[in-house]
């Protein structure tokens, strides 16, 4: 996610296998990881809700952009992902879904025409 700088959570290299590849890890140092109900308040461990990320590596926002980084970055600094989410007893993150408002808002679809000797034709589509 480059709105943190590429980076969030992570595994470590004394994680168990199914640890590894089944989990995004746990927050790195600086960093703060939550999921989140639709009212931004923290689900209890193992219920699903929105991740939300706080801490050094979150960036200040969209540049020239303000109303898309207000739609990003809350009053607490914490970035919603649009991510669904589970966090676990010990931290580990796991990825479920994605929020369909989010996935209508930044998922674009290329759409390429192209046949054999003429132009091609590339468009953005908004879904």
């Amino acid at each position: 996610m480059t709105e943190t700088c590429g980076t969030a959570t992570m595994t470590s290299p004394d994680d168990p296998p199914e640890v590894v590849t089944t989990s995004c890890g746990r927050a790195i140092d600086g960093v703060e990881v939550c999921c989140v109900d639709d009212d931004g308040a923290p689900v209890p461990t193992g219920a699903p809700g929105e991740v939300v990320i706080r801490g050094m590596n979150v960036m200040r926002g969209y540049l020239d952009d303000p109303e898309a980084t207000a739609a990003a970055i809350d009053a607490e600094g914490w970035l919603h992902s649009g991510d669904i989410g589970v966090l676990d007893e010990k931290g580990y993150l796991r990825i479920t879904d994605r929020n369909d408002s989010s996935v209508e808002r930044i998922v674009k679809l290329l759409i390429l025409t192209y046949t054999p000797g003429e132009s091609v034709t590339i468009r953005w589509q908004v879904m």
